[in-house]
């Protein structure tokens, strides 16, 4: 099937019209988003342990600590160590600063509270450097001063509880600044101790067992920005679209506008009857009818008489040339081709 340029523009233009939308969508796609971008992580670390060391005694020996009974009667003195650290990925000034304080409180309806940090040793040991710190607290409880000191209250009292505790808290405010944002905490966590008491009889000797509640906590955190970041798959659809889009505008219109001047001049070299049959729709015929005949000046003169009443274009060979008519109430119009003086055949007498 031999390809015209009309075909070829259709081809143009059918292929065009997709590749026209992918550029349509891939420009219309977003080319940036949004998106969370951590600059630097961080975590603070709590923990606490405890170990009481006994009077002599058969039980436990020396030392009792966590997940034993701790008795009041055996023992003599409580340790009580805190534990904080930071850790950041990003470097920076860490400063950290502290406090502490004890007392001593009456559970019941009627409770008290009384300041005894004369009765609690504390040492405090820090390290730091630029990414890190490190916080230890070590607190001491005699507890045969404490114990004295609750008989005597109670004495003054008059009155006795069945629970007491010690509530020491400490207090940790940490400022770190790094080159992505300053970070700040307060952390503020209790050491409790519970002196839960049996008497015998009404002021018995004394008797009963220390509680100690401990603390693990793990707390992080992190310096985020909200950042727009390119997607670069998007910019490579948009250009490798237009590329493609231009690139087959230019190789199909060059190969149209080259099968035009081509179909343009193997038009030009056929007869005027080729040019004809070429541009209009013909039906071939034997004869001509045998009516009245009339004949027309021009093929244009034809084709409108066929346009204007619906007919129907044929054609047919005479010794007169090619002859294209139309039939229409008992008459046919034609015009004819008449065949050149160089094309008519010649006789010769033998």
């Amino acid at each position: 099937m031999k390809i015209s340029w009309k075909i070829m523009v259709i081809i143009t233009i059918m292929f065009a019209a997709p590749l026209s939308y992918g550029v349509y969508f891939t420009q219309h796609m977003p080319a940036e988003k949004r998106v969370l971008k951590t600059l630097c992580i961080y975590k603070h670390n709590i923990a606490s342990d405890y170990v009481a060391y006994l009077k002599p005694n058969i039980l436990y020996g020396e030392t009792a600590g966590k997940g034993e009974t701790i008795y009041l009667k055996l023992a003599e003195r409580i340790d009580v160590t805190f534990n904080y650290t930071f850790e950041c990925s990003k470097e920076g000034e860490i400063l950290v600063e502290h406090k502490a304080y004890s007392i001593l409180e009456a559970s019941g309806e009627n409770g008290w509270s009384k300041p005894i940090d004369e009765l609690v040793s504390m040492n405090i040991c820090e390290e730091k450097d630029a990414s890190s710190a490190a916080l230890i607290a070590k607190f001491s409880y005699n507890i045969s001063e404490i114990n004295g000191l609750i008989e005597r209250i109670e004495e003054e009292i008059g009155a006795r509880e069945w629970q007491y505790q010690i509530i020491t808290t400490i207090r940790i405010n940490m400022t770190d600044r790094t080159n992505v944002g300053n970070i700040s905490k307060t952390i503020e966590e209790p050491i409790v101790l519970k002196f839960n008491y049996d008497y015998m009889g009404s002021y018995g000797e004394r008797s009963g067992t220390i509680n100690i509640e401990t603390v693990e906590k793990h707390l992080p955190g992190n310096i985020t920005t909200n950042q727009t970041e390119r997607l670069e798959s998007v910019l490579s659809m948009r250009m490798i679209t237009i590329i493609t889009l231009v690139a087959w505008l230019i190789a199909s219109g060059s190969l149209t506008v080259w099968k035009y001047r081509l179909d343009k001049m193997e038009f030009s070299r056929l007869s005027e009857a080729e040019k004809i049959m070429k541009r209009f729709r013909v039906i071939e015929s034997e004869n001509i009818p045998n009516l009245k005949i009339q004949t027309l000046s021009s093929i244009e003169d034809l084709k409108k008489l066929i346009d204007d009443y619906d007919l129907t274009m044929f054609h047919t060979k005479t010794t007169e040339g090619d002859v294209f008519f139309t039939t229409d109430n008992n008459i046919v119009y034609q015009y004819v081709v008449r065949v050149s003086k160089q094309e008519t055949p010649t006789s010769h007498s033998p």
